[in-house]
């Protein structure tokens, strides 16, 4: 529901739930943007394509919510942006092949690692292009005995690498993965970069 009907509220949650820091997060996939033009998939409120558009970047992004393509495009209004908002599925992209040097996604749900949006992003990238995924997860590191005791009542024990299957998976279609952590402490965020290799 935070995607149709409290859309409006997607900014506010987001900064609650991760302590003010939600913008830097999200930021960290423009350092490893490579060749141009650039695909945000699962744009949101458009901050991140936004911010693309100011630096100069040709970018397009693509969102399967037409509350977020409406929160997208009256920020695009406010600040003079012209930017392509496509409504779409990451399963089925509708670009043609071989479109984009790079595809970024920040915080996306599970759909970004399905099998068919993982195809999707190799057909639409070109030779040498990157997908970056930042946020996948998030991981507090803490030495709190309390925190962590709470963490694995909830959640469980933490796998040993939470990121392993999304590597194969890239791997399985055609894109050579590597997660690189990034330091924000107490928390860690993993940014995925996979290449395309043919």
């Amino acid at each position: 529901r935070l995607y149709n009907e409290f859309a409006w509220s997607y900014d506010l949650a987001a900064w609650i739930v991760s302590a003010g820091r939600w913008d830097r997060w999200r930021r960290m996939a423009l350092d490893y943007v490579g060749q141009q033009p650039a695909l945000e998939v699962g744009f949101g409120t458009g901050h991140l394509l936004a911010a693309m558009a100011e630096s100069g970047w040709p970018a397009v992004g693509v969102d399967l919510s037409p509350a977020m393509q409406r929160q997208a495009a009256a920020r695009m209004r406010r600040r003079g942006l012209a930017v392509s908002c496509v409504q779409g599925r990451a399963q089925g992209l509708p670009f043609a092949g071989a479109s984009f040097g790079s595809v970024v996604s920040t915080f996306p749900a599970e759909y970004i690692v399905d099998p068919a949006s993982l195809a999707e992003f190799h057909r639409v990238l070109k030779p040498g292009g990157r997908l970056i995924v930042a946020g996948l997860i998030v991981t507090l590191e803490t030495d709190c005995a309390w925190w962590n005791r709470i963490n694995r009542r909830a959640f469980g024990e933490p796998a040993a690498d939470p990121l392993e299957r999304v590597v194969q998976r890239c791997a399985d279609a055609g894109l050579a993965a590597q997660v690189l952590w990034r330091e924000d402490a107490p928390w860690r965020v993993p940014i995925i970069l996979a290449e395309k290799r043919s």
